[in-house]
């Protein structure tokens, strides 16, 4: 870690050092595009000079995190002439291993993308129609047991939602905790449609595809 500085305590991200010269620490793709993605590290398990931890990617990053990806430092030098600067990229590294998601449905518009660590929702709601405000989204073990991924009544509930772009109706979450995807029964969302003419209380009932 040592000019890394630190890695921040209450959520483990990490903190560049003022005056380390380090400038940013980036995850590329194949294509140099920037995944969405939470990176949380583990304080006791990294050393000076080792990072480990988690990186959590949203549905919507699949595709080019299967394409591999790189890590790339910037940083700049304060006492060269005329202020130096550079950039260094690891080798591209493809996963060798992709945990499957699963699909789920409303029977109608509506779907679901469950994956072990995220979740995506697309519904059919769009600016046309107003806007819907996620209230509360669990998932429905076979077992009989309830995972919470969002409640809007919960003061750290933002700290789940990884991208919202109502656009199109969908919203990205990142799992409290890791799930088997098929063990879940069913997912549902509550939420408010909010239009012009006023607020109507709206449910989805998730299913697996066929």
């Amino acid at each position: 870690r040592g000019p890394v500085a630190a890695l921040r305590g209450d959520d483990g991200r990490l903190a560049l050092g003022t005056g380390a010269g380090l400038d940013d620490l980036q995850m590329r793709t194949a294509t140099d595009g920037r995944p969405n993605l939470v990176c949380t590290y583990d304080a006791d398990a990294s050393t000076d000079d080792a990072l480990t931890g988690t990186i959590y990617f949203d549905a919507r990053s699949t595709d080019e995190v299967v394409g591999g990806l790189s890590w790339q430092l910037l940083w700049h030098d304060e006492n060269a002439t005329g202020g130096g600067s550079g950039t260094a990229s690891t080798e591209l590294v493809v996963p060798s291993k992709v945990l499957g998601a699963r699909h789920f449905t409303d029977g109608d518009a509506a779907t679901a993308t469950l994956g072990p660590l995220g979740l995506a929702l697309s519904t059919s709601v769009d600016t046309e129609s107003g806007q819907f405000v996620d209230d509360l989204v669990t998932l429905h073990l076979a077992d009989g047991t309830d995972m919470v991924v969002f409640d809007a009544s919960d003061p750290s509930a933002g700290s789940s939602l990884m991208q919202s772009a109502r656009t199109d109706g969908s919203t990205s979450y990142a799992l409290p905790e890791g799930v088997d995807v098929l063990s879940v029964s069913s997912i549902t969302l509550e939420g408010r449609q909010l239009s012009t003419s006023g607020e109507e209380a709206v449910s989805y009932t998730f299913t697996p595809a066929a």
